[in-house]
């Protein structure tokens, strides 16, 4: 059963290229995050370069519960 498996995992990659689809799939990676970081900075409150919102609030990092009496 293991012999099987192994010569289909060895036939995927007699049909693509290791360093091809590890190249791609760093690329794909690459593009993945800095689209994920332009979206967060494009928004008030994730974006840590202009720090406090443009609107002048501070924004709610943690709630912090009432102290009991």
């Amino acid at each position: 059963m293991i012999d099987n498996l192994t010569k289909g995992i060895h036939g995927i990659w007699m049909i693509f290229d290791p360093r091809l689809v590890l190249v791609g799939l760093a690329a794909f990676l690459i593009v993945l995050a800095v689209v994920i970081h332009m979206i967060l900075l494009s928004t008030d409150r994730f974006n840590w370069l202009e720090g406090v919102g443009t609107k002048g609030e501070v924004p709610v990092t943690h709630y912090v519960a009432p102290k009991a009496k």
